[in-house]
């Protein structure tokens, strides 16, 4: 009884450890299951991340590789369009200031001697100045290429930028964002600018020639004549500046000899169109200075013919007319000013594209070694340009030959050279 019981508990013992153990296993089994799974879920989730960093580091990899081309480009036509607009600044600068400055001496001299008067050195100067800057920009254009590419190849940087693959042709693309806003201002200037200015000068030249002559003359001093040939001396002036007190002038007379008029006051007269000045109470010495025989006239009243105003205004009524005007009149002298218009405007393009295969140099030439051949194409250019104006104002060439033949050759001679600098004629013949 004792050895059943005992074997019995033996059993009972065998069968709780053989299901503790089989509990203990199928825990284990489904704690490794489980733990196997999550590695899995979480390497498949860090694939799938690691898949998209890829993705967007592949992606960052081939952009630079499609636009960085573009990018490249965009630098570089920033850097050579600062060359260009850096030197053309400078050259501007410094024309405007010579040409301005020259131009107000030159009509400070004229008020000086008389010859207009001094409230009409603002509009003179004005119309100058318009002038100039018309004539100025495609000129300084033209240098601010040559001078600021002509740096860019002394320097080597131009062969660094050929072997980047930058050169040829794609060099014209800094040079015309240039000049686009340079011609929309010379179209500005041209049409709109010009024209004012034109009819502010014709408003002067008008005024000055409706004034008194005498209205130039100073009291208390000597006042010499447009032509030097006269001398005329006041003591005061009245009636705005139109009556003159104790009066002495002395010029040539009509016989040769020279004369002298003295007179108590002197007023000025128009009739008939012809202006005199008359002199009241006066006397009148006719002689050869350092001879005895001369006369004496003694008068009440002498009148003295006036010089008539200068001529010139056809010019400046037709350069003052609008556009508008122009293109509605058929006569030939405004279609050769609407003809000189328009060539200035298309000249900014031409000189700014034969700049360009100018400015090539070899790396140890000099910044302006080009300039003499530059200048040996630019002074028959603008000079032909003047020469056709002429012939279609005078007739001898036909109105629609105009003057746009003069811009042919200059473009064929510019785009020759750049096919030869370029390599294409070489590669033409190849081909062949």
């Amino acid at each position: 009884m004792y050895y059943c019981a005992v074997q019995r508990r033996r059993e009972a013992a065998r069968d709780r450890a053989s299901r503790t153990f089989s509990d203990a296993a199928d825990t284990a089994r489904h704690g490794t299951t489980a733990i196997l799974d999550y590695a899995r879920a979480e390497t498949h989730s860090y694939m799938q991340r690691f898949a998209g960093v890829r993705a967007r580091r592949d992606t960052r990899m081939q952009a630079p590789r499609q636009g960085g081309r573009n990018v490249m480009m965009r630098l570089v036509d920033r850097y050579i369009f600062r060359e260009i607009a850096e030197s053309w600044v400078a050259v501007s600068t410094v024309l405007l200031l010579i040409l301005v400055g020259n131009a107000f001496v030159s009509i400070f001299r004229r008020v000086g001697s008389g010859d207009i008067p001094a409230d009409a050195l603002v509009p003179f100067l004005v119309t100058k100045s318009v002038a100039f800057l018309i004539a100025i920009i495609p000129f300084s254009l033209y240098l601010g290429v040559l001078i600021g590419m002509g740096r860019l190849y002394r320097d080597s940087e131009m062969a660094a930028l050929g072997a980047c693959g930058v050169g040829g042709w794609r060099i014209y693309r800094p040079v015309l964002v240039l000049s686009a806003p340079l011609i929309v201002i010379v179209i500005l200037l041209i049409f709109y600018a010009s024209p004012w200015a034109a009819r502010i000068e014709q408003a002067a030249r008008t005024e000055i020639a409706n004034r008194s002559e005498l209205s130039g003359v100073d009291a208390g001093r000597f006042n010499e004549s447009r032509d030097g040939r006269s001398v005329l001396f006041v003591a005061e002036l009245a009636d705005e500046r139109t009556r003159l007190y104790d009066v002495f002038a002395h010029g040539p007379d009509p016989e040769g000899g020279a004369g002298l008029e003295t007179a108590r006051y002197a007023a000025q007269l128009t009739q008939q169109g012809e202006r005199y000045m008359v002199m009241y109470d006066g006397a009148r010495y006719i002689g050869t200075p350092g001879q005895a025989n001369y006369k004496v006239i003694e008068f009440a009243r002498h009148g003295v013919t006036l010089p008539r105003p200068r001529g010139g205004e056809a010019l400046l009524q037709r350069s003052g007319k609008s556009l508008e005007q122009l293109l509605s009149s058929a006569d030939i002298q405004d279609r050769a000013e609407l003809e000189r218009r328009l060539a200035l405007i298309v000249s900014v393009v031409v000189l700014a594209v034969m700049a360009v295969p100018l400015s090539h140099s070899a790396p140890r030439q000099g910044r302006y070694a080009r300039l003499a051949i530059a200048m040996l194409i630019y002074v028959p250019y603008w000079n032909m340009l003047i020469v056709a104006k002429n012939w279609l104002r005078s007739g001898q060439s036909p109105p629609w030959l105009g003057v746009w033949w003069v811009h042919v050759p200059v473009l064929l001679l510019a785009l020759g050279m750049m096919a030869h600098q370029t390599g294409y004629l070489r590669r033409l013949r190849v081909h062949r």
